[in-house]
């Protein structure tokens, strides 16, 4: 059996997020998504008012598309924008790019994701517990965010990005195969406790 090549981006598991907070987008950044994974920039808002709401300057923290591979730390992936009446015909789970806004990010070090791996190897049942990295990729014109597992990345290294928990078991998802959804968690997470700060 073979699985279809429908990555989504980095997906908090069944929609549901231990814990979210709220973070600034700057109007720098390209197109996100729900399940587009991000990382702290090092900065934060410096205007107060942003979708019509109110916020202390310096209250919002503010993120970047995350950057794969090796000794990158991530923060998490958005699940939600906050929007504005005025935001009411712009594309539902999508904040487009060049445009300020305020994602929802699911950045708890113990949520559990699932992801497509991106179909180069297939991963083995004895790779479950290893470490793996991401391979970053873009929000497509309807709104998909193309992040995928890399598979070329798998082992026990310390600083790859995500561990690999198991095979999804969404029906359909078949284990040992091309472009398999696995359930991951974020290994190298920036709010984690001993990291480098940003």
């Amino acid at each position: 059996m073979t699985n279809s090549n429908n990555p989504n981006g980095l997906m908090a598991t069944s929609g549901q997020a231990v814990s979210s907070n709220e973070y600034y987008i700057p109007n720098t950044l390209a197109k996100l998504s729900i399940g587009t994974v991000v990382a702290l920039s090092g900065t934060s808002n410096t205007t107060s008012t942003i979708k019509g709401q109110n916020f202390p300057i310096g209250s919002l923290p503010a993120i970047v598309v995350a950057t794969g591979g090796t000794g990158n730390a991530i923060l998490g992936s958005i699940i939600g924008f906050v929007v504005s009446q005025d935001d009411m015909s712009v594309q539902s789970g999508v904040n487009p790019a060049s445009t300020e806004g305020i994602a929802i990010v699911a950045d708890d070090p113990t949520q559990i994701f699932e992801i497509v791996d991106d179909g180069l190897n297939i991963i083995a049942p004895t790779s479950i517990g290893l470490n793996a990295n991401l391979t970053i990729g873009t929000v497509n014109a309807v709104g998909v965010d193309s992040t995928k597992l890399k598979t070329s990345d798998i082992a026990t290294t310390v600083g790859f990005q995500l561990k690999i928990l198991g095979v999804s078991k969404e029906i359909g998802n078949e284990g040992n195969a091309l472009n398999t959804k696995f359930v991951v968690s974020i290994n190298n997470h920036q709010r984690a406790s001993n990291t480098v700060g940003v």
